[in-house]
């Protein structure tokens, strides 16, 4: 999932998109990262989010990347056991921001 080659929001990393940046005339771009460690509490809500379908016309959610790989039972298992390990838990959680200095030469 993270690694689709065809969903824009995670065909990228700040490395990626710095190369791109310069390589237009008359810009150069640095990149900065900032990785924040936190607590997270997971919702039943949000395990319900994850385990979605989407419409053809949006971005694939892990629900709909599950349908490719598994039938209808073995999916409604994997949701049972999220449900049982996350549910009103906090869990490690991590985000990387990427910040970028642009200037023109």
């Amino acid at each position: 999932m993270f690694s689709d080659a065809f969903d824009p929001m995670m065909n990228w990393d700040a490395e990626k998109l710095t190369l791109l940046l310069n390589g237009l005339p008359s810009v150069q771009v640095k990149a900065f990262t900032r990785t924040s460690a936190f607590t997270m509490r997971i919702l039943p809500e949000q395990v319900d989010f994850w385990f979605r379908t989407s419409p053809l016309k949006e971005r694939k959610s892990l629900g709909s990347r599950l349908q490719e790989v598994f039938d209808e039972g073995q999916i409604a298992g994997l949701k049972r056991f999220f449900h049982q390990q996350f549910d009103k838990r906090d869990v490690p959680w991590k985000t990387v921001t990427a910040y970028f200095k642009i200037t023109r030469e």
